[in-house]
């Protein structure tokens, strides 16, 4: 029974953990997708 309750709590962490690394990846990537935007957008203006 704790073997099978400590293999639980085992992969809630990893579960976890693995969102959190999704997350921080998915956020990284709009962040950085949003700044190269905002840089055209602000590149096409003065541009004009």
């Amino acid at each position: 029974m704790k073997m099978y309750l400590a293999y639980i709590c085992l992969v809630s962490l990893l579960t976890i953990l693995l969102l959190a690394i999704s997350n921080m990846y998915v956020a990284f990537s709009v962040y950085a997708w949003l700044i190269t935007l905002g840089c055209n957008l602000t590149g096409g203006l003065e541009n004009e």
